[in-house]
């Protein structure tokens, strides 16, 4: 999680917005295509409400995405999941306040497109 110097001492819960990048190194082959549903009925028993899904692609790599709201807490959250060709799981995370999303979802999205996945043996 990227938290800017100025916010180091707020707790988690208390920022006003979040990226977040989450990956594995997979033990076997698994495809997104695969997973997507079990990704999906896991957001939605989490008593989230699901907004949009979709994909991109990232450089080569296709991801999935995800947009929903957390009503309760007022979070919106956008993820995207991804699985290279060498087993490699990543899972990109924006979330901020509700009433804040759209404030910092230009930063967002110039981080997500400046995001790139490079394959190497090392």
């Amino acid at each position: 999680v990227f938290v800017p110097k100025e916010h180091i001492k707020r707790k988690e819960e208390d920022l006003e917005a979040k990226i977040s990048i989450f990956s594995v190194k997979l033990d076997s082959s698994l495809w997104l295509e695969d997973e997507w549903p079990d990704i999906v009925m896991s957001i939605r028993k989490s008593g989230v409400y699901i907004i949009d899904k979709g994909q991109l692609l990232f450089g080569k790599t296709k991801a999935k995405s995800i947009f929903f709201h957390n009503k309760e807490d007022h979070i919106l959250t956008i993820e995207f999941y991804m699985i290279t060709d060498t087993n490699m799981f990543f899972k990109l995370q924006y979330t901020a306040k509700d009433v804040l999303f759209d404030k910092y979802r230009p930063a967002f999205d110039q981080f997500r497109k400046s995001f790139t996945i490079k394959l190497s043996i090392f």
